[in-house]
């Protein structure tokens, strides 16, 4: 019977550990990477993105690339991207777009220096209210 216990004990052991390590992997916030379309004389076609509120989207930046953002019918919304640098030892402030309803903005180009992660990418965020579309434009050349 001592036996039995130890191995439910141990059983019961091993779930809890699986189920703490489920809700620990649940509860990561991973960024969604925007599609990136690069802009062509003759026009391109392109999708837009809706953003949820509170996620992380990223795009790969080569210091070419413009957002353009479109709010919805009856909110104002709050976007920051990221900044990943460092000034004298000081880390540069988020860059914030407050976009009122219906309203469209267009952002960048990004420096990479200031704006890429390790990762050579730069994460957008909203805020809790966001309803936002986003388009991820990069430049073409001549």
């Amino acid at each position: 019977m001592t036996s039995q216990l130890s191995h439910l004990t141990r059983t019961h052991r091993v779930a809890a550990c699986l189920v703490a390590s489920l809700l620990l992997i649940s509860s990561l916030a991973l960024a969604v990477d925007f599609t990136l379309y690069t802009s062509a004389k003759a026009g391109t076609t392109y999708a837009a993105t809706n953003i949820a509120p509170d996620t992380s989207y990223t795009f790969t930046n080569d210091g070419r690339t413009l957002l353009l953002l479109t709010g919805h019918a009856t909110t104002t919304a709050t976007i920051t991207i990221a900044t990943g640098a460092t000034l004298g030892g000081y880390a540069v402030s988020d860059q914030t777009i407050t976009l009122g309803p219906t309203a469209t903005k267009v952002a960048g180009p990004f420096n990479t220096s200031v704006f890429n992660a390790s990762t050579g990418k730069v994460t957008v965020t909203g805020d809790e209210s966001t309803t936002v579309t986003v388009r991820c434009i990069k430049m073409g050349t001549n």
